[in-house]
């Protein structure tokens, strides 16, 4: 979980992903852990 949570946060510093949407988006995906989907919406 922790390393998800570090590529979260590493994508986030990377993209400047800031929004409340894109937000709830990327934790849904962690939680479903489809790191894939993750990448193609950031």
């Amino acid at each position: 979980m922790w390393e998800l949570l570090q590529i979260w946060i590493l994508l986030l510093n990377l993209q400047n992903v800031g929004t409340i949407t894109n937000l709830d988006f990327t934790v849904k995906s962690l939680k479903c852990g489809t790191i894939t989907n993750l990448r193609f919406y950031s």
